[in-house]
C-alpha cells in the first residue's frame, strides 16, 4: 500500500511539474508576442515637464492628425502653434514653434525594450537648406515610461556639445597654424543633431558661428558632418562628410 501511495505521489509531482512548465511557457510566449509600443503611444504619455505648454489632450490629438497627413496644428498654452508633421511607428518630428523642434526615435537595445531618444533643437532665424544654420541641439535618452537614462552611456559623452571637436578636420593643404586659427573662431561651440526617420543614424554638425559671410566661407573648409551609427546599444562614429 505504501509502495502504491509513493507511485501516486510521484505521478502527482510529475503532473504538477508539467503544468508548471506549461504555464511558464505560456507566459513567456505571451510576453514575447506583446505588441511593441509605438512612438505615438509613448508620446501620449510624455510628462508635462518636457513640454510644459502642451497639455495631455493636445498630445492625444496630434498623432491622429499626423497619421491622416493633415495639418493638425494645435494651439499650445503659450498661444502658439505646435504640429506633428512626421510620424511612423518608431519616429516622430514635432515643430513646437518657429524656432524649436523635437524628434523622437525608438532605438533597439540588446537586453531590454527599445529606449527613447529625444532630440531637441533650437534655431536662430530662418534656415537655408544650402547652409548650416545657427542653433543648438540637446540629446536625451529615456525608458519607454519616461525614466531618464544616462546620455553618456548611449552617446559616449555627457552632452552632444562635448562632441564638437570631432566636427572639424584639417585639409591636407592647410597648415596647422591656419587650422588652429579657424577653429578658434568657433565660439561658442554648439552642435546641431538630426536623427533619421528611416534608420537610426544620427547626424551631427557644428552650428554656424556669428561670423560674416566671408569669414564663414573660410571656416567652412574645416567643418564636417559626422554620421553616427546605432550599434550594440550605443552610438558610434562611422564617417564624415
Amino acid at each position: 500500500m505504501q509502495y502504491n501511495n509513493s507511485i501516486v505521489m510521484e505521478k502527482d509531482h510529475a503532473v504538477s511539474r508539467t503544468l508548471l512548465m506549461t504555464l511558464v511557457l505560456m507566459l513567456t510566449t505571451f510576453s514575447i508576442h506583446l505588441p511593441a509600443k509605438t512612438v505615438a503611444e509613448i508620446w501620449k504619455t510624455m510628462p508635462d515637464t518636457i513640454i510644459p505648454y502642451l497639455d495631455p489632450q493636445q498630445r492625444q490629438e496630434m498623432p491622429s492628425y499626423a497619421s491622416m497627413h493633415v495639418d493638425g496644428s494645435v494651439d499650445n498654452l503659450l498661444e502658439g502653434k505646435c504640429r506633428m508633421d512626421t510620424l511612423t511607428n518608431s519616429y516622430a518630428h514635432i515643430q513646437l514653434n518657429a524656432t524649436k523642434s523635437i524628434q523622437l526615435k525608438l532605438l533597439p537595445t540588446s537586453n531590454q525594450d527599445s529606449i527613447v531618444c529625444l532630440v531637441e533643437t533650437w534655431l536662430a532665424g530662418s534656415v537655408d537648406k544650402d547652409s548650416i544654420p545657427t542653433g543648438e541641439s540637446a540629446i536625451r535618452f529615456f525608458t519607454q515610461d519616461w525614466k531618464e537614462l544616462s546620455t553618456a552611456q548611449f552617446l559616449g559623452a555627457p552632452s552632444v556639445n562635448d562632441l564638437a571637436d570631432m566636427l572639424t578636420t584639417k585639409p591636407d593643404t592647410m597648415s596647422e597654424l591656419t587650422y588652429k586659427a579657424l577653429k578658434e573662431k568657433i565660439d561658442p561651440k554648439m552642435v546641431l543633431a538630426e536623427i533619421s526617420a528611416e534608420d537610426n543614424t544620427l547626424r551631427l554638425r557644428l552650428s554656424r558661428p556669428l561670423l560674416s559671410d566671408e569669414e564663414y566661407k573660410e571656416l567652412h573648409q574645416v567643418l564636417v558632418i559626422r554620421q553616427l551609427s546605432w550599434s550594440n546599444g550605443s552610438y558610434h562614429s562611422v564617417n564624415q562628410q
